[in-house]
């Protein structure tokens, strides 16, 4: 059976796991494809026991405890591709993942996971085997010192793309069908992770392009306890705009996020104030798609006095700061607001 310890040779476990490890370390294809003939492919999705020679000098060794494919997946260099393939036409299970154990740390990832971190071109394999793209790939167990429970990340192979920036790998997980709405354990979604201290523009266009936004709806419940910590997305580009040297990017990313209606729901001091220096930057650099964000924003201020009076003076302020009061009237802002910004009093 799958997994299981087979009796006497040749299918004997202890006499097949060490080999079929040390073929996989050394990519030896053809001793590999021989001891699946032997008769290890019965035990393909049993968990081999190794340790890792590169850090064996360290005071902390790590233990691993995973299938072959895995070995395959954490060893495998300029053939890992001629690796796979065997064990996957073997009945390779691509979601039985790998645990990593130390003296302070055991955490389990997804072999999808080890195959992003290693060659992201051969996903497709394991995806064509039956990888769950989605999978949460990673858990942690704490130390009882400090409490000694599993902790669960719920992060998908989508989170540490984004988390690294890499833009072509997001790009392809959302392309094989990865859910660019998926929370992780602190209720975040991967669009939160695009701007956690600086907008990375390229991963957070292909993950709107992918539908990864909070809908109109969803936005009421942002004040939760349990999401209280998640950044606006909104908030945080219309910030890095008057900071990003190249707003290209950002500006049509906040056109899109315009016009799909997120966070769009309230008007506030830093979001019109934010939207001055936008327009100090980007008119000339991109006028058309500012154009259609000045729309959206003569629509939400055309009653400037409904505008909060703490909102008003924030605006001045910073008209004052950014010595932009005298541009007023040469940006493009609804003449009503432009009138009310220049009052004495704005109550």
């Amino acid at each position: 059976m799958a997994g299981g310890r087979l009796s006497g040779p040749p299918g004997n476990y202890s006499e097949l796991a060490p080999r079929m490890v040390l073929a996989l370390k050394r990519q030896d294809v053809m001793a590999v494809k021989n001891l699946l003939e032997e008769g290890y492919r019965k035990l393909i999705n049993a968990k081999l026991k190794h340790s890792d020679d590169a850090r064996r000098s360290i005071a902390e060794p790590c233990v691993y405890k995973e299938t072959a494919l895995c070995v395959a997946i954490r060893v495998g260099q300029d053939k890992l591709e001629d690796l796979l393939n065997p064990l996957l036409h073997s009945g390779a299970d691509p979601n039985k993942r790998s645990e990593e154990i130390t003296a302070t740390r055991h955490s389990v990832v997804s072999p999808l996971l080890l195959l992003c971190q290693k060659s992201p071109s051969l996903i497709y394999k394991l995806l064509e085997a039956g990888a769950d793209i989605d999978a949460t790939a990673l858990k942690v167990q704490i130390p009882e010192e400090e409490g000694g429970s599993m902790l669960f990340i719920y992060r998908s192979c989508l989170y540490w793309a984004i988390d690294r920036d890499q833009a072509s790998l997001v790009k392809m997980l959302i392309q094989y069908g990865a859910d660019t709405s998926l929370m992780d354990d602190q209720g975040n979604r991967p669009i939160h992770h695009c701007c956690w201290e600086s907008v990375q523009m390229d991963c957070a266009w292909e993950v709107i392009k992918g539908g990864g936004l909070i809908s109109t709806k969803e936005n009421t419940v942002l004040n939760d306890k349990r999401v209280s910590n998640q950044p606006s997305l909104f908030r945080t580009l219309l910030w890095q705009l008057h900071v990003e040297p190249d707003a290209q990017m950002l500006v049509k990313i906040l056109r899109m996020l315009v016009i799909w209606g997120y966070g769009v729901h309230t008007i506030e001091a830093h979001q019109i104030v934010s939207t001055l220096h936008l327009a100090d930057i980007t008119m000339v650099e991109d006028p058309e798609n500012f154009k259609s964000f000045v729309q959206w924003f003569e629509e939400k201020v055309k009653n400037p006095h409904t505008l909060k009076h703490s909102c008003c003076l924030s605006i001045r302020t910073a008209l004052g700061s950014k010595k932009l009061r005298d541009k007023i009237y040469s940006l493009p802002l609804p003449h009503q607001l432009q009138i009310h910004l220049s009052m004495e009093d704005c109550i």
